[in-house]
């Protein structure tokens, strides 16, 4: 009996070792871990950096262990176990979902950044258009609306899209978004939540289809906006904005090469040499955003509380028609 107890406790102590030595071996290990992690932060950084999607990382006070996908982090205080979760966030893939629609006889060209991002999934609300422009809460089709009587469709047919794209044939106008694609934290239309951003060759476009004289910016040069990212886009070859007119909306005119085909050319002192020598004079203007943020900056504008205090029922949607009428004609 004595002997059968004994050798109980003899097994209990040893199995108490055995399991306070795997406990010391794994603390070890783990610290080991926590100091290649200290040593190869900026490293590891930079290579989740690259992923698709793109994992964040948060530092926090003893870090110990790190596997990078999904990321998996445990916290130690001293030998204590305080945390134990994992981190997995994407970056969401903004790619625009229409190719630019131009024909050889444009003359003018909407410019503006993305559509929301319903439209890059195909979940669309039930005023929607599946085209440019089509979010009904864009407005933009709501001012070419009234500004022509055209007793637009507003829902996901077929005969809507056809409807805008016959009035942008019989009038000359062309759309091609400045932004091919970006990168969001959060799934919403904000400009300025893009990241990673990819822009279209505006310019070699506009070599391509050499009846287009004037730009049509939705929106001015606020960052990430439209004419932001064409200012940005002119400086890759040495060209940049004139100011023609300062009232808003504003309204600039630059110079291009009258060449085949730009992106052909890489030198930019040969853009600026060629431009000079033949010149094709492309004017543009930055319309006030249809979107409902640049409402606050109507309402501050004199020309707007002029017009609000003679005609009290005068809104931001009038204030736009008035403006966007004599351009999108």
């Amino acid at each position: 009996m004595v002997s059968a107890f004994a050798f109980v406790v003899a097994f209990g102590f040893a199995a108490v070792f055995a399991l306070g030595l795997a406990a010391t071996l794994g603390f070890a290990a783990g610290a080991f871990v926590f100091f290649l992690v200290e040593i190869t932060t900026k490293g590891l950084f930079r290579f989740l950096g690259r992923l698709t999607p793109k994992v964040p990382i948060v530092i926090l006070p003893r870090l110990v262990f790190l596997s990078p996908f999904p990321i998996i982090v445990v916290c130690l205080d001293g030998l204590n176990l305080i945390d134990f979760y994992v981190i997995i966030k994407f970056m969401f893939l903004h790619q625009h979902p229409y190719k630019p629609f131009i024909q050889k006889d444009t003359t003018k060209l909407i410019v503006g950044t993305l559509p929301p991002p319903r439209f890059s999934t195909g979940k669309l609300l039930e005023k929607d258009v599946n085209f440019c422009y089509g979010s009904y809460y864009n407005s933009l089709w709501l001012y070419i609306d009234k500004i022509h009587d055209l007793k637009l469709r507003y829902d996901n047919s077929t005969e809507a899209i056809e409807e805008r794209k016959h009035f942008l044939i019989k009038h000359r106008i062309g759309i091609c978004d400045i932004v091919e694609s970006a990168k969001r934290d959060k799934i919403d239309a904000s400009d300025l939540g893009m990241k990673n951003i990819q822009l279209r060759n505006i310019l070699g476009y506009l070599q391509q289809y050499q009846n287009i004289d004037t730009l049509l910016f939705t929106g001015g040069n606020s960052k990430n906006g439209p004419e932001y990212f064409f200012r940005r886009h002119l400086k890759n070859y040495d060209l940049k904005l004139e100011v023609v007119s300062s009232q808003v909306p504003r309204i600039h005119q630059f110079v291009i090469p009258v060449v085949s085909n730009i992106s052909e050319i890489s030198h930019k002192d040969e853009i600026s040499r060629l431009a000079r020598n033949d010149k094709r004079i492309i004017k543009t203007i930055s319309l006030t955003s249809a979107s409902g943020s640049a409402n606050r900056a109507i309402g501050s504008m004199p020309l707007y509380q002029q017009l609000k205090h003679q005609h009290p029922n005068f809104t931001t949607f009038d204030f736009r028609v008035m403006q966007y009428r004599e351009f999108i004609k």
